[in-house]
């Protein structure tokens, strides 16, 4: 029996092993597939929108799971990774399942599979979200990527009504998904499959020509998004906007498709949508802390930029850490338009993986390097407690989604 949340994490830890020995061999969906069979392929059994990218992949996916939410649907949305608990992973309506509810559902599955399976953490969890998915008969199920697309778990879902969307594509996880943009693309591009419509913005003709090249070979059919009717959006920064003008288009051709109630434009436009770690914004008194999981120079420019635009031309105090595999030699100096001085920290954590952080002592070199100053802090609570008492107007945190649960815990207890 799982009782609690922290139970099922010790449950779900057994499977992090399993991913380590994997991951960059033996790169396939055949697991996942397997698994699923064992479940009677809940996968083959909804609507699917699937989005795949770089930058913006979970915030479009929670635009899009909102504004179909919002014409009534019954909508399941996964992501990741999570920032508080697992159970962000699977939400419905806009919600993650209580923690009572998504322990029930974890112990009715294992009963389903048995224990001993040879999934990863990943693997494991797409299965039982897509089992829930339809436990719950969700009318649509909005099911972001979690690393690629070509041989991500979720690429099992392959209906010819899914519909694909793609983000921004830039460079990250180059050991796994490739050293160009036009390899990369190709992972992303592989959730592409028989007739499904697949919508983006239009992007540099390197990654253009892949995706141009697999909705052919599929059949498939490519809507370019219009930027000149981006919906403005006034509650969203800068560079959320470009992330919501492409979930709205998807919106609107679901609602045409399948004959919904379309709510009216201007609420659209006016409507707040908080995704955690993406520009989140939380206020202490007369504090404001702005805490973004931007976590490569092409995410890092895009947060400084609307930073800049929302609070113009200050220079607030960092706190930073960043994960091992992650250039910081390229964030830092984007990072510099907007620091006062940077705290840094290292981290060693878990979900999926074993993840580890850039060594404090790495860091602190590279500000010296662009001239920043630095000062080393043991944890980002360390570093919080230092500027809340300091009385500092704006605290930034960043470089990575998996340093903000303890920013978000201190802030909440105060």
């Amino acid at each position: 029996m799982i009782n609690n949340i922290e139970e099922a994490n010790i449950f779900l830890s057994k499977f992090v092993n399993k991913t380590r020995l994997i991951t960059g061999k033996d790169i396939s969906v055949n697991r996942t597939l397997k698994l699923l069979d064992k479940v009677g392929n809940p996968h083959q059994k909804m609507h699917v929108v699937h989005i795949a990218g770089t930058s913006g992949k979970t915030s479009t996916s929670y635009y899009i799971a909102e504004l179909l939410g919002r014409a009534g649907l019954k909508v399941g949305l996964t992501v990741s990774p999570h920032i508080i608990s697992v159970t962000e992973r699977l939400q419905i309506n806009g919600s993650p399942l209580s923690d009572k509810l998504f322990c029930n559902y974890l112990d009715e599955f294992i009963e389903e599979i048995g224990e001993d399976s040879d999934a990863s953490y990943y693997e494991f969890l797409i299965v039982m979200i897509l089992w829930v998915f339809e436990k719950e008969a969700v009318d649509y199920a909005v099911i972001e990527t979690g690393l690629g697309g070509l041989h991500d778990s979720t690429n099992v879902c392959t209906r010819e009504d899914k519909i694909c969307v793609i983000t921004d594509i830039g460079f990250d996880h180059q050991k796994i998904l490739g050293n160009t943009l036009s390899e990369i693309s190709t992972q992303k591009a592989g959730i592409i499959h028989e007739k499904n419509h697949v919508f983006m913005h239009k992007q540099s003709q390197e990654i253009m020509s892949q995706f141009t090249t697999f909705v052919k070979l599929k059949n498939a059919k490519l809507h370019i998004v219009d930027e000149s009717l981006i919906a403005k959006n006034s509650q969203l920064p800068n560079y959320q906007k470009r992330n919501w003008n492409l979930a709205y288009h998807v919106y609107r051709y679901i609602a045409e498709r399948d004959n919904l109630d379309t709510p009216d434009e201007r609420v659209l436009n006016e409507t707040k949508i908080s995704v955690p770690g993406r520009m989140q914004i939380i206020e202490r008194g007369n504090q404001t802390f702005v805490l973004d999981g931007a976590h490569n120079l092409q995410k890092m420019t895009a947060f400084v930029d609307s930073f800049k635009s929302l609070f113009g031309n200050i220079k607030v105090p960092i706190i930073l850490a960043v994960k091992k595999d992650k250039d910081y030699k390229q964030i830092l100096p984007v990072l510099k338009n907007i620091a006062s001085e940077v705290y840094c920290f290292s981290f060693n954590t878990q979900q999926d993986l074993y993840i580890e952080s850039v060594e404090i002592k790495d860091l602190m070199v590279e500000c010296k390097q662009v001239g920043l100053k630095s000062v080393a802090v043991q944890n980002a609570r360390d570093a919080l407690n230092i500027l809340y008492n300091r009385d500092e107007n704006m605290i930034v945190v960043t470089g990575s989604l998996y340093v903000l649960k303890d920013a978000i815990n201190y802030l909440n207890s105060k």
